[in-house]
């Protein structure tokens, strides 16, 4: 593959599992980091909150929407969804030359929903696809504790690796004054951990 970045995404959304899928999920928020290939030194970031009608809140995961905390007149001044799909994913981004990476499935699987929703047809991805999470589980084959977590979230997985944005600082100021579960702050901390796996590669 002749791939020259890597676009870190992260998601928030309204519930777990997308409406295109049986769920009554929409993505509310998008996070990307562009890494460059092979240093990981970023190239852009980009974030936006996406505008949803009323009936997805009002069908909306109460769990889901307490770990982001966004709310309704939160978004009221953002994007529509179409059109926050072309601008996170379509402008200026050369898929064929990109791979796409995220913690876990979960997020792949959201965009494919949105772009099954809004548009009738698969996201420009393709065949792209890296689990971060799955690398970094192959750090911790040696470790007999971590090898017995069902699931490592990105900041469990940061923490318990020592991986911190404050020896990061293009990561850092991306990051600013955000929290955890804010989607561009999420992908601040799984590029870091990315780093620290090609460290120990």
């Amino acid at each position: 593959m002749d791939v020259k970045q890597i676009a870190i995404v992260d998601v928030e959304s309204t519930s777990s599992t997308h409406h295109a899928f049986g769920g009554m999920g929409r993505v509310i928020q998008w996070g990307m980091i562009l890494l460059d290939v092979p240093d990981l030194h970023v190239i852009e970031s980009r974030q936006t909150l996406v505008k949803l009608d009323h009936l997805w809140f009002k069908e909306a995961d109460p769990e889901a929407m307490a770990i982001h905390k966004i709310t309704e007149p939160d978004v009221q001044q953002s994007i529509r969804p179409r059109f926050a799909l072309q601008e996170m994913f379509e402008e200026g981004i050369n898929w064929n030359k990109t791979c796409f990476a995220s913690w876990g499935s979960f997020d792949l699987e959201m965009l494919r929903g949105e772009y099954e929703t809004e548009f009738g047809k698969r996201p420009p991805v393709r065949y792209r696809a890296l689990d971060v999470r799955s690398a970094c589980g192959v750090v911790d084959l040696a470790d007999t504790e971590t090898s017995k977590w069902s699931y490592v979230g990105s900041h469990q997985w940061a923490e318990r690796h020592g991986v911190s944005l404050r020896t990061q600082p293009d990561l850092q100021r991306i990051a600013g004054d955000k929290k955890a579960h804010d989607a561009l702050y999420d992908c601040a901390i799984i590029s870091a951990c990315l780093r620290r796996v090609v460290e120990k590669v």
